[in-house]
């Protein structure tokens, strides 16, 4: 079957891991208003899939209260930066604009500019928010009545939760109330908390100690396995479950990467540890090394077999040689 598909077995052992349509996160808040524009500050996304084309559609949704989406799979880094649809533009975004609006200095489309938005954005919501004052207590619309009684209920009786929380167990009394009574939906809802970004206190030296062991270790059990399996950062990192620090921090841990630059293995080295083991096996049982059958058995394309055959072929005398002398 290797052959039929022109693999060989690295192909098969060596899959990468899958990081979804839109790649790993965090992903950054597209808010042009926000201090944090473009920081990557959204842990999670919620993927979908579009109805009519089944692309992935991934919604992300910042503690700012903006919420984009677009179609992916994204495919370019600059990808992420993409908004395909506004959602929600949030409190931060609404205060920016009022701000803007109030100093009376700037035009519409300046404004729409600085927010990254056309000027038929700006002058909706800033008519929506108009429309609000403009009623009275007498004009509103009973909906409006009943989602604010049933919303302030729910805050009173979950008093603990955040506004994410909020917006979840009351996702269409909240919706309806951001569309049409913005500022008095967030006078009421609780105040963003501010996330303490917590201090790195690795000590490296230590893990390096730590990580130099498993992987010494794990090394003894990965070459005595019957069916080799090409030693690389990739196997050792997904087996002891610590890829990231490998693959991200490995300066940082110097005995450990000094020992894995001696025993990780490239293609031709593994094929031909690989091939070694049969030709072992092969005197073991008095069989004759036929070169040929090395290759199939191995399972390597012919133009990678060329390239080591000269090593299998010392390596045969070799061990003839020895076992003469026994």
């Amino acid at each position: 079957m290797l052959y039929f598909l022109e693999q060989d077995v690295d192909s098969f052992l060596q899959v990468e891991t899958d990081t979804g349509p839109f790649g790993c996160g965090p992903w950054p808040c597209l808010n042009k208003a926000a201090n944090h524009y473009k920081e990557c500050v959204i842990p999670e996304v919620n993927v979908t899939r579009d109805f009519k084309s089944k692309a992935p559609i991934g919604t992300f949704e910042c503690s700012c209260g903006f919420i984009y989406a677009r179609k992916g799979p994204d495919r370019l880094s600059e990808d992420k930066y993409r908004i395909g649809r506004t959602k929600a533009y949030g409190d931060v975004w609404k205060a920016k604009l009022h701000e803007l609006t109030a100093k009376g200095m700037y035009s519409t489309r300046l404004i729409a500019n600085i927010l990254g938005v056309d000027t038929k954005t700006v002058k909706r919501q800033l008519s929506l928010a108009v429309k609000i004052e403009e009623l009275s207590e007498k004009d509103f619309p009973p909906k409006l009545h009943m989602y604010r009684n049933q919303l302030l209920k729910g805050i009173q009786l979950y008093p603990g939760f955040s506004r994410t929380q909020i917006r979840k167990c009351f996702s269409k009394e909240y919706m309806y109330l951001y569309r049409h009574d913005y500022e008095w939906l967030f006078d009421q809802l609780p105040i963003v908390q501010a996330k303490e970004k917590p201090k790195s206190i690795v000590d490296w030296g230590i893990r390096d100690r730590e990580y130099l062991s498993k992987v010494k270790q794990l090394y003894k059990e990965l070459i005595e396995i019957d069916k080799p399996i090409r030693i690389t950062i990739s196997i050792i990192g997904k087996r002891l479950g610590i890829l990231s620090n490998l693959v991200k921090h490995l300066d940082k841990l110097q005995q450990t990467e000094k020992y894995l630059n001696k025993i990780t293995e490239s293609t031709l080295q593994f094929q031909i540890r690989r091939c070694c083991k049969i030709i072992d096996s092969m005197l073991l049982k008095k069989e004759p090394v036929l070169l040929w059958k090395v290759q199939r058995i191995g399972a390597v394309k012919s133009h990678h077999f060329n390239e080591i055959k000269s090593h299998l072929e010392v390596y045969i005398r070799t061990k003839q040689e020895v076992d003469d002398y026994e």
